[in-house]
């Protein structure tokens, strides 16, 4: 089981507010063997195999202005958002013991 990730962030003064963007990348592999009754099957057992291998990309860019509302301080933020997920091998199978 591993999970690599990768992400450079970047940001701009515009106007009066802020333009900031994000990119990233993720290697992701899961294998794990579970058996949670011990018990359903004696002969063979009840555990399953779950298998996930995949890669992950994605990114976000917004627009921050700083505004008050009711002589309150806050901020209007839009944005779009990006994520595109691969899966290279996905499975979950019932194993022997």
């Amino acid at each position: 089981t591993h999970r690599y990730s990768v992400s450079v962030d970047a940001w701009h003064q515009l106007g009066g507010g802020q333009i900031n963007a994000n990119v990233y990348g993720m290697d992701y592999k899961l294998d794990l063997i579970s058996n949670f009754t011990y018990a359903l099957d004696q002969v063979h057992g009840d555990q399953f195999e779950q298998f996930d291998k995949r890669r992950v990309f994605g990114g976000n860019v917004a627009y921050v202005l700083p505004l008050s509302l009711l002589d309150r301080p806050g901020t209007f933020k839009s944005g779009v958002q990006v994520r595109l997920p691969i899966p290279l091998k996905v499975n979950a199978d019932s194993t022997r013991s």
